[in-house]
């Protein structure tokens, strides 16, 4: 091998994660100024999409961005609609709710945070708040309430921070479309055999029934659980997180939505049932629903039976898909030169809306430590350290939805909040214990993706209240932190006063 770039990529599966992997290749292809790189994907003709409604964070405008994809050219080709935020239903032993909004992932302090501490501090001392946290300090619930979009126009820049929910079969078949015509060679095929380099130990080909071998400098697995390559070839161990999360089960349905103004909510709804967890993501053609649960305390037949008395009598027909699904990730995602993105690289429950995202993690890093075809140790290093660091964040921020919770009423939920802690969400509840200025998560994870915001927002929906309120705040006296709080309010209704119905906006951009 040499120092010479790579010129040929080949990614093995299509779906999502192969898809918006083959088009950022063909992106990064377009930019180089050297040797030209091709790119091809291979997919297996008898493996359909699962098609689910998915559900987004914020960060995805920046990477559909980079690929220059349209906003509501995709929307419309995805059944897309606007998430202002994920609300918990019954994740208490008092039946309630609590929201996880949207703002600023990275960066500048988030929207809410410093009202965030002025509301703490204000019932620490005993003061009236005029409501809980989350709705008092950010807008977005309230923008939820009267089902209203993330904009005033389709033209207009966003004034709340949001997110997306999406068809993720329709959105590969976009992906699909658009890679191949920046050049990307689509293979449907099926992978027979790997062959090995036998000096050093890297893929020099893979062997298709119908197509022969087809070389690459650069393999990428999108297998999906099966890691066909990352663990079929090269044998790279499995770190499995089952002792944290329990849940390794879903079933999936697609249920009607609504029509008409106020029909389509703009969040993402997370409700706590017997066994796991219910989710529901309004697509603009209809609703993607389902049931994450643990199959050591309840069985498939009967999880969809209870997804079905849950979501009522538009899902009395409706197909039930089931999927097996392994919390954990890979040791090294990066090995050789295969790098694993997407369900072979790893996998933690869809709670906080992070598949995608997690995706979108891998190629960013890639584009930061892309190969050449010399030697890659240092690089792949950087990039599985990274990488690792990432799923622990987000491992440990989905920890922390179960174990603090008070519910214990059967089986799942006295087991779920008996499971440890990951470390670093140990570390921040131990800190959050103490005061609530001590939850910084940048001090814990590398390139942290939630704030100290997000955290709050889940601990205080739980009912786990801090140690004491921020330092700072809790000198201020009653008057100032009511005037604060009442400033925070006009701010968010003179936002709210502007923003569009969410079906109009939708229904508008797609004329």
């Amino acid at each position: 091998m040499t120092d010479e770039p790579l010129n040929r990529i080949v990614i093995v599966g299509g779906g999502t994660a192969g898809w918006l992997t083959a088009l950022f290749c063909a992106r990064l292809a377009s930019m180089a100024d050297a040797a030209p790189l091709s790119v091809t994907l291979i997919q297996a003709s008898d493996i359909a999409p699962v098609g689910v409604g998915e559900a987004t964070v914020p960060p995805l405008k920046s990477l559909f961005a980079f690929l220059g994809l349209q906003e509501r050219e995709w929307m419309a080709a995805c059944g897309a609609t606007y998430k202002l935020g994920i609300r918990f239903v019954d994740w208490r032993a008092e039946p309630g709710e609590y929201w996880h909004p949207f703002f600023r992932f990275r960066g500048d302090l988030p929207v809410g945070l410093e009202e965030a501490h002025i509301w703490l501090a204000a019932r620490e001392r005993g003061d009236a708040v005029a409501g809980p946290l989350d709705r008092v300090c950010l807008p977005h619930i309230e923008a939820c309430d009267r089902g209203l979009g993330p904009r005033a126009s389709l033209d207009g820049p966003p004034a709340l921070a949001h997110a997306y929910h999406l068809d993720a079969g329709l959105l590969a078949s976009y992906l699909q479309e658009r890679a191949v015509a920046a050049g990307v060679v689509r293979v449907i095929d099926r992978v027979d055999d790997v062959a090995l380099d036998p000096e050093s130990g890297d893929i020099a080909s893979l062997t298709t029934q119908h197509h022969g071998a087809i070389g690459g400098d650069l393999f990428i697995d999108c297998s999906g659980f099966r890691g066909l390559l990352i663990d079929g070839a090269l044998d790279e161990p499995f770190e499995s997180a089952r002792q944290h999360l329990l849940c390794d089960r879903a079933v999936a349905m697609q249920v009607p939505g609504g029509r008409g103004r106020g029909s389509i909510p703009s969040f993402t709804t997370a409700t706590a049932l017997r066994g796991g967890w219910a989710w529901q993501t309004p697509l603009y053609h209809r609703v993607g629903a389902g049931y994450v649960y643990s199959s050591d305390h309840i069985s498939d037949d009967d999880a969809a039976h209870e997804l079905r008395d849950h979501l009522g009598e538009g899902a009395r027909d409706a197909e039930a898909r089931h999927l097996r699904m392994r919390v954990g990730h890979r040791r090294r995602s990066w090995v050789r030169n295969c790098v694993a993105i997407g369900l072979s690289s790893g996998f933690i429950e869809p709670l906080e809306s992070t598949g995608i995202f997690l995706i979108q993690r891998q190629l960013e890093l890639l584009r930061t430590f892309f190969p050449d075809r010399g030697d890659n140790s240092g690089l792949r290093d950087a990039y599985n350290r990274r990488l690792g660091a990432a799923y622990r964040e987000v491992l440990s921020f989905i920890a922390a939805h179960y174990q603090p919770s008070d519910r214990r009423d059967t089986a799942f939920w006295r087991d779920a909040t008996a499971a440890p802690l990951p470390e670093d969400a140990a570390a921040l509840l131990s800190r959050w214990a103490q005061d609530a200025s001590a939850l910084e998560p940048s001090d814990v994870f590398v390139d942290p993706i939630w704030s100290s915001l997000s955290w709050i927002c889940v601990l205080e929906g739980l009912g786990v209240k801090p140690g004491r309120a921020s330092r700072l705040y809790a000198r201020l006296g009653s008057d100032s932190l009511a005037e604060a709080l009442r400033r925070s309010a006009e701010r968010s209704a003179g936002t709210l006063d502007e923003l569009a119905d969410h079906w109009e906006l939708l229904t508008r951009a797609r004329w």
